[in-house]
């Protein structure tokens, strides 16, 4: 689930920053093979999302029970760290699938 997703046709592997552009549109036209392919993030994201929402509530559940020092700052902190570090993975979430209409 964490890769980089690549052309459904010739394998050829986008980055991040073309990732988030692509993910914009429903089809795309592959750069290096010119085939269109479909463009899916949803389910990808609303998985990852969740995963991540559970794993922030057991962290900061886990702050506060266990930590004497500890207080809503400090789990206000680790939450944005562990968010923005979520961000960051969002374009793994895309997956490209072949286009019905080419085959």
């Amino acid at each position: 689930m964490f890769k980089l997703p690549v052309c459904p046709y010739c394998r050829t592997v986008y980055t991040s920053k073309e990732v988030k552009k692509i993910s914009k549109s429903k089809i795309h036209k592959c750069y290096h093979c010119n085939k269109k392919f479909k463009v899916s993030y949803i389910k990808g994201r609303i998985i990852f999302l969740a995963a991540d929402i559970i794993v922030l509530v057991l962290i900061n559940f886990f702050i506060l029970k266990f930590i004497k020092q500890s207080n809503i700052y400090i789990c206000l902190a680790v939450t944005m760290v562990l968010i923005s570090i979520s961000f960051l993975l969002l374009p793994r979430t895309v997956k490209f699938l072949k286009n019905i209409e080419n085959l």
